[in-house]
């Protein structure tokens, strides 16, 4: 079942729960239907889906929080400007996360970044739009007989884009990249995005998300899609090694195909993607293997609603890509956050329910107070697949998620690098 067959609310929800790592618990940390796109089976009970920065501390207090990440913390005790939640600079992110969590309590009707007559539009108007997109989207499946992505990409126009598929990376059906360009070419300027589709580790198809490719590259952004291997093929490290090798060897396919192979490095993904992204961005040891280092090659880090605090886990789609629990927390992004972490853009949901806002705050968080550039947004009324299906043209009215992604990504990639080690 693809993710926007979910959208339209033909998923299953399983109830499970993430074992807390000290306390013995039963805690949410990341919940899902099992068959949609990023999913674990987990949910969460009202209580614990609210839990945030504030309820945690700034870097996961009590909750495993990554040893160099404590102590990095502790030399800048609070450091948690640059920040944003909902498009509002606030000098607090425990208080962010709250106006995050209650949208009403942050100057009106809403707590989100948009244009002037968005911002004071009543969160049941977005909903009946979205409820109508998904409508119309159901209704052009029952005329072209094809799956929700299938159609999504049928009805979203190539805005003068060009699309390169089918290049080879590795070995098998799984090591094949499709490449985005820009209407007018690539330029020696033009960042290269590599975008990793999500899938519970164990769905999806580059040719899934065409769309992607193509908003990003309307907007000026060279774009790569790789595949990478699926679980039960593979499992951790398995397809994060596969996102490490399609980025080694992005500059041969760019200088096979005619295009300058030297450019700004930007890694995305959502949900599971966005996991993986963020694990060559903040996991030197990936990108290590190919000569390459995240402090000095990663110009900025994307995710949206990714998982990267949510280990342990007894959800059947993380134990069958990362093991039975206590599973190694180091397959987790969080235990990596560093003072050599690229400015990261983080977008999230304020109603996912696959993937819990709480993921993205905890690790605004824990690179804020690293000292490191972070942008964090988080959508009221906004779930794990309207988050990425608002990236196509015809459904962009949901939220403004590829402007907030393009401006953010712009503003990460001016700033300085971070410190190496």
């Amino acid at each position: 079942m693809s993710g926007l067959e979910a959208a339209a609310g033909k998923q299953e929800q399983r109830h499970d729960a993430e074992l807390h790592p000290q306390r013995g618990e039963m805690r949410p940390g990341w919940q899902a239907g099992e068959d949609e796109p990023g999913g674990t089976g987990e949910a969460a009970d009202d209580d614990h889906a609210a839990e945030s920065v504030e309820d945690r501390g700034a870097v996961r207090q009590g909750g495993g929080a990554p040893e160099r990440a404590e102590a990095d913390a502790e030399q800048q005790p609070g450091q948690v400007s640059g920040v944003t939640v909902g498009g509002g600079s606030h000098a607090h992110l425990a208080e962010e996360a709250e106006a995050a969590r209650h949208p009403r309590r942050a100057g009106g009707e809403r707590y989100q970044r948009g244009e002037p007559d968005r911002d004071h539009e009543p969160l049941p108007s977005r909903h009946h739009r979205l409820a109508a997109s998904l409508v119309l989207l159901a209704t052009l499946m029952s005329f072209v007989a094809c799956a929700p992505v299938d159609a999504l990409n049928a009805i979203t126009p190539d805005e003068g884009t060009t699309r390169i598929a089918g290049l080879a990376y590795a070995e098998g059906p799984r090591g094949m990249l499709d490449l985005y360009l820009p209407p007018d070419g690539a330029t020696a300027e033009t960042p290269l995005l590599v975008f990793f589709y999500g899938g519970g580790w164990s769905a999806g198809s580059r040719a899934d998300f065409r769309f992607v490719g193509q908003a990003f590259a309307a907007r000026g952004w060279l774009v790569a899609i790789p595949d990478y291997r699926l679980v039960p093929e593979v499992a951790f490290p398995g397809f994060v090694e596969d996102g490490a090798a399609a980025v080694a060897a992005l500059p041969r396919l760019l200088a096979e195909a005619g295009i300058q192979p030297r450019r700004p490095l930007v890694l995305a993904g959502h949900s599971a993607g966005a996991h993986l992204a963020a694990m060559l961005a903040l996991d030197g040891r990936f990108l290590a293997a190919h000569g390459l280092s995240p402090c000095r090659d990663v110009a900025a880090f994307l995710g949206v609603a990714g998982p990267y605090d949510f280990l342990p886990s007894a959800g059947s789609t993380v134990i069958a890509a990362f093991g039975p629990p206590p599973q190694d927390s180091k397959a987790e992004p969080i235990t990596h956050a560093s003072r050599g972490a690229p400015p990261a853009v983080l977008l999230t949901g304020a109603a996912d329910a696959t993937v819990l806002p709480r993921n993205s705050e905890v690790l605004a968080a824990a690179l804020a107070n690293l000292g490191r550039p972070v942008h964090l947004t988080v959508y009221p009324g906004i779930g794990h697949v309207d988050i990425v299906a608002a990236l196509a043209v015809p459904l962009r009215h949901i939220a403004p998620v590829l402007d907030d992604a393009d401006a953010g990504l712009r503003a990460a990639l001016a700033e300085p690098p971070g410190t190496c080690t």
